[in-house]
């Protein structure tokens, strides 16, 4: 889990709570910190990545400019 700013410990609590009910207990939650993608979470699970991140809502629209 990457998020710009560090999360909260309720944060934290609230995330891996949701990440563990939708992915099962056995997923392992870790927190990084990555000021450039300017705000939300990119959530990696395995090889699948979700990617709600404001810098990838902004390439997101960027390639459907183009």
């Amino acid at each position: 889990m990457t998020s710009a700013l560090p999360l909260t410990d309720a944060e934290q609590v609230t995330v891996k709570k949701d990440v563990l009910v939708q992915m099962g207990t056995q997923a392992k939650v870790e927190f990084k910190v990555d000021p450039s993608i300017l705000g939300g979470l990119i959530v990696r699970v395995g090889d699948k990545v979700l990617d709600g991140s404001v810098a990838g809502q902004l390439e997101d629209l960027r390639q459907t400019l183009r």
